[in-house]
């Protein structure tokens, strides 16, 4: 099933950030889990405030990585995924600040 692209995915509260030269490690603490992003997920993943959409993220990344936006949406919204399904994300709902 497609995301809502209007969709504002945001960070979980229980999860450390390390950046790196070429991407980050995150531990989660809830779980007492290591995550390796790469650099485009590293990316996309620190993109996700609570505040931006799904749409907005994959411009910044398009513009970031020097790639047409509809060429990376499939990818973007994967890894979206992905951060998701592995409890590193949430979503921003209506009403709440971010």
């Amino acid at each position: 099933m497609p995301l809502d692209r209007t969709s504002k995915p945001k960070r979980h509260s229980e999860v450390s950030v390390d950046e790196l030269k070429d991407g980050c490690v995150l531990y989660d603490s809830e779980n007492e889990l290591v995550h390796i992003l790469n650099a485009t997920a590293a990316a996309i993943y620190l993109s996700c405030d609570g505040r931006r959409s799904i749409e907005e993220i994959n411009r910044q990344i398009a513009q970031t990585f020097h790639r047409p936006p509809d060429e990376i949406l499939s990818d973007t919204e994967r890894t979206i995924i992905e951060l998701e399904q592995k409890g590193l994300i949430t979503w921003e709902t209506q009403g709440e600040n971010p």
